[in-house]
């Protein structure tokens, strides 16, 4: 899955389409070092996981939230981020970035000012040369 609203992601972020139970996401995110980032699955009301959890649509605890449906969450604290996460009907739109990887910082990530000033130049270069 690629959100078309965001250029591709990196090296070291991924893609998610999260559904959204009654219960909600079924997500436990917090702010790390500045960043949203998940913490965890959190269970259903009967113990049981949730669709996400059992898909395992997020890698690994500990990656940065850097997209909410196709807009940047790069450098918000997670009182910014959390209406974007409350905010959805059907399905939430969420770009990660490992938590072990160069963007995790978000500036270089694609969602980031850097990360987004390089992706331009490149596809500008790829034009000229073509």
């Amino acid at each position: 899955f690629h959100n078309k609203l965001l250029p591709p992601p990196l090296e070291g972020e991924y893609d998610v389409r999260i559904p959204v139970t009654p219960a909600g996401l079924m997500l436990n995110v917090g702010e790390v070092k500045g960043s949203v980032a998940f913490l965890g699955y959190r269970r259903m009301s009967d113990g049981s996981p949730g669709p996400s959890e059992i898909k395992r649509l997020v890698r690994n605890n500990g990656d940065i939230i850097i997209a909410v449906n196709g807009q940047s969450v790069v450098g918000k604290s997670f009182s910014q981020v959390i209406p974007h996460l409350k905010g959805v009907l059907t399905f939430a739109h969420l770009r990660f970035a490992a938590g072990n990887s160069l963007a995790k910082n978000g500036l270089t990530s694609s969602c980031g000012t850097l990360g987004k000033f390089l992706y331009d130049d490149i596809v500008t270069e790829c034009k000229k040369d073509r």
